[in-house]
């Protein structure tokens, strides 16, 4: 019994920790492009679930702002139609995944967040396998995979915000949207090397994970383990839902 738990922990979680680890590259530039939304190449699905979302985070009260395209490196391309409100207090991003031309899933990711004075963050999210490979104590992440409608979760973000109190500092998007927009994952990807799950090496045009981020990805994104934590994150997201939002 012994080895054949050795045996499935490795072929689990070693080999494929190892695989990341040794092939795993990010460019460190990357594109992103201000686009509109017929010229992306994506398919008519995933047109309609990003217009869809959109709609309805305009009618929870936010103005749109411009589609971004993010061509990745590895084949997939990603579609982001950002938000925000008149006051610029909060941000919205609907997101959208697609491989040469085609769905890779036809649900929506949507992320809102708030900046404040002290330069503290909050983020409320729909994500599912969106977890952050960091842990900053300047962030506060929730994810909530079960409320799906836009209307809902800026009720839940915006419900967060005055739980938690404070002044927010204006985050509204400049006229170049795509430059605010890949500034803050270039940052995300910083932040990542400071708590040590990447590293870049001197000189060269990538990140590559660490031994420590690349088992911390597997840990969390696959089976076995990542059944337990996605039920304990859908969980305590159903408790707080409801307890900050008494209709959820």
């Amino acid at each position: 019994l012994g080895l054949w738990l050795l045996l499935m922990m490795i072929f689990v979680y070693a080999y494929p920790a190892w695989k990341i680890w040794n092939r795993h590259r990010i460019p460190v530039h990357q594109r992103y492009v201000q686009l509109a939304a017929r010229s992306s190449g994506a398919p008519e699905s995933t047109l309609r679930s990003l217009t869809a979302a959109s709609d309805a985070i305009d009618a929870a009260g936010f103005r749109s702002r411009g589609l971004i395209q993010h061509l990745r490196p590895d084949g997939m391309t990603t579609l982001a139609a950002l938000h925000d409100e008149p006051s610029g207090d909060t941000t919205c991003a609907a997101v959208v995944v697609f491989r040469n031309g085609k769905e890779m899933s036809p649900s929506v990711l949507l992320n809102f967040l708030s900046e404040y004075d002290n330069g503290d963050r909050v983020t409320t999210s729909n994500a599912l396998y969106n977890y952050p490979l960091y842990r900053d104590p300047t962030v506060s992440f929730g994810q909530f995979p079960e409320v799906t409608n836009a209307g809902a979760l800026a009720s839940v973000h915006r419900r967060i915000l005055e739980v938690r109190g404070g002044v927010l500092r204006p985050s509204m998007f400049p006229d170049d949207p795509s430059y605010r927009f890949g500034s803050r994952i270039d940052a995300d990807w910083e932040r990542q090397v400071e708590f040590g799950t990447i590293r870049r090496e001197e000189g060269a045009p990538f990140y590559r994970m660490t031994a420590y981020g690349a088992a911390l990805m597997v840990w969390r994104l696959r089976p076995p383990s990542s059944w337990l934590l996605r039920a304990l994150m859908r969980r305590r997201a159903r408790a707080l839902a409801r307890r900050l939002v008494p209709t959820y």
